[in-house]
């Protein structure tokens, strides 16, 4: 079964999945270039949108490309599992962070609320803002 490609929509992605979505979609190099030719000819002839069309694995690798090149620089793990983050999911990123670290007792009273927006926005402070294709992700 294929495992789909990674995407701004996930509320967490493992840079190893990244990494091997792209060798996938290079290996698949030579299928794109039986297309390129119909969309150079398209290009060629001030078809730009149809051209997009005729190759829409060259556009979702670039988008990869870009994202990888991007949190390489600024994730030390990246090769090894660095994990980003969508800012939609962030807080309860963190409140699982936090249970799973260990800094929260194991029993909490129900009378005790705890902020886990608050404690996001102070745990940001560790993480990297990275831009994928329009949806803001959290690396560290």
């Amino acid at each position: 079964m294929k495992k789909s490609a990674p995407s701004n929509t996930d509320s967490t992605i493992d840079s190893r999945d990244v990494i091997a979505h792209i060798a996938e979609l290079e290996s698949e190099l030579e299928d794109l270039l039986n297309g390129f030719h119909d969309a150079q000819d398209c290009v060629e002839n001030n078809r730009s949108q149809e051209a997009i069309a005729a190759m829409p694995e060259l556009e979702e690798l670039a988008t990869l490309q870009k994202l990888a090149e991007e949190v390489e620089q600024c994730a030390d793990g990246w090769q090894y599992g660095a994990t980003l983050i969508n800012v939609g999911y962030f807080a309860k990123y963190c409140e699982e962070l936090v249970k799973d670290i260990g800094d929260l007792p194991a029993v909490i009273p129900d009378y005790l609320v705890i902020d886990w927006d608050a404690t996001a926005d102070n745990l940001k402070a560790d993480y990297t803002e990275i831009d994928f294709d329009g949806t803001t992700f959290y690396v560290r």
